[in-house]
């Protein structure tokens, strides 16, 4: 084997440092730098990914927090419609219910007032009824037509003594 002799040692290891030292200089200047350069532009991108979705989660997150807060703020209006429109129906109501009250007490006040002028009248009809009654059983068991005053207070004392 050529390799193994030994008077040829020199010359292959001169050759073998002029292609190492060759290719080590073309790797250093051309092949690392360009490799560098990829390495480093995937990088950059990977950062800009990285910083554009933090941009985008950061956005979501405001635009999650305006939807919450406009969601908040429609349940609140919500409310507010409904216990003004319950404070107004319970007003509506409350008016309504005094003037119905009103217009009763009224009705009442009048029937009472009807029922008190009937049963007066009644009284009074009871009062002359009871009179003539008198009047007549007197004239037919005596034949004389009795005193009009007397009898009426004699009426009146004995229905005073029924009530």
């Amino acid at each position: 084997m050529p390799q193994l002799e030994i008077s040829t040692f020199i010359s292959q290891i001169f050759w073998l440092l002029v292609t190492f030292s060759g290719l080590y200089l073309i790797m250093w200047k051309i092949a690392l730098p360009n490799i560098a350069n990829v390495l480093e532009a995937r990088q950059k991108r990977i950062e800009d990914n990285l910083e554009k979705a933090e941009q985008a989660k950061l956005e979501a997150e405001k635009t999650f927090s305006s939807y919450e807060e406009s969601i908040r703020k429609a349940r609140e209006e919500a409310q507010d419609v409904q216990a003004k429109s319950s404070k107004k129906l319970s007003d509506e109501i409350d008016s309504k219910e005094a003037l119905i009250t009103e217009e009763l007490n009224k009705k009442i006040h009048e029937s009472d007032m009807e029922i008190q002028k009937t049963v007066n009248n009644v009284i009074d009809d009871i009062h002359k009824s009871a009179t003539d009654v008198a009047s007549d059983a007197i004239l037919r068991l005596t034949g004389s037509k009795p005193d009009g005053k007397h009898l009426k207070r004699a009426v009146e004392r004995i229905l005073e003594i029924n009530n």
